[in-house]
C-alpha cells in the first residue's frame, strides 16, 4: 500500500487492525491486565492508541505499551505496527 507521510501510515496501520484484530481483548500495561476496547489514531494522526478499560475506569495509551498475548486473533496486525515502529 502506498502512504504519503505519517498520517496516512497510520491510518493504514488502524485500518488494519480494525479488520483482522477481535475485541475487547485483554492485555498487559506496565504488568497488570487492562481490557483493549479499540484502537484509534492519536490527536495529531502520528500514532495508534489503545482505549483500555481497568476497575472501571477508561485510559488512551500507546499501543506501543501493550503486551499482546499470542491467543490474541490479529494479533499479527498489531506486530506489524510495532515492527513499523522499531519496537
Amino acid at each position: 500500500m502506498d502512504a504519503y507521510g505519517t498520517a496516512e501510515q497510520m491510518t493504514g496501520f488502524y485500518t488494519l487492525i480494525e479488520q483482522t484484530v477481535e475485541f475487547p481483548f485483554i492485555a498487559k500495561l506496565v504488568g497488570e491486565p487492562v481490557e483493549v476496547l479499540r484502537v484509534d489514531i492519536d490527536k495529531d494522526g502520528e500514532d495508534l492508541v489503545a482505549v483500555c478499560r481497568r476497575n472501571r475506569k477508561t485510559y488512551r495509551v500507546r499501543l506501543l505499551e501493550l503486551e499482546v498475548p499470542e491467543a490474541v486473533l490479529g494479533r499479527d496486525s498489531i506486530l506489524a505496527f510495532f515492527q513499523y515502529s522499531g519496537w
